[in-house]
């Protein structure tokens, strides 16, 4: 009887270890789904306020050296002249970060955005 109690108790631990493993490793991706759905919304001329509402969480300020994109297409260097600030979003994966840039310029406008992964 012993036996199997201690059977079935490694049993049920190594099931809820698993569980709880293939739990950590969902919750980054959902992150970045949510991050990417407000990237997505953010439009050149945005305000910081908005681009932070669409974004649903604050950013963390980045002070160069900044890259002029805008998605995958980088943009000429008159432009990323004009970049003054940049808030970046970053989720951590078990293998690889994936990070959100968004720069902006003089008045406080989105210029460019860029995803990193």
């Amino acid at each position: 009887m012993t036996r199997r109690r201690i059977v079935r108790s490694a049993l049920l631990l190594a099931i809820l270890g698993a569980g709880g493993s293939f739990y950590w490793l969902l919750v980054p991706f959902r992150e970045a789904r949510s991050l990417q759905r407000g990237y997505d919304k953010v439009q050149r001329g945005m305000p910081l306020a908005t681009v932070e509402a669409v974004m649903g969480t604050k950013g963390t300020s980045y002070s160069g050296p900044y890259r002029a994109w805008w998605d995958d297409q980088r943009l000429d260097e008159t432009e990323r002249q004009r970049i003054r600030s940049a808030l970046r979003y970053r989720v951590e994966t078990f293998f690889l970060a994936v990070t959100f840039e968004i720069t902006f310029g003089h008045s406080g406008t989105v210029l460019g955005k860029h995803r990193y992964d």
